[in-house]
């Protein structure tokens, strides 16, 4: 079961697509970080599911 809400099922992304790339600032720098899809979903779940437990 994955919680909604958390932007972690399909139906939460832009256009039901996971976007593998995202742009984070830190300071004044903007810095393109990449997250495969096969990386990031299983972990992104485990995550969810236990914010939703908490």
């Amino acid at each position: 079961i994955i919680p909604l809400g958390l932007g972690v099922t399909e139906t939460e992304w832009a256009d039901g697509i996971y976007a593998d790339a995202e742009v984070v600032k830190i300071g004044r720098k903007e810095v393109e970080v990449t997250l495969p899809f096969q990386i990031w979903w299983p972990r992104a779940v485990v995550w969810a599911q236990g914010l939703e437990l908490m």
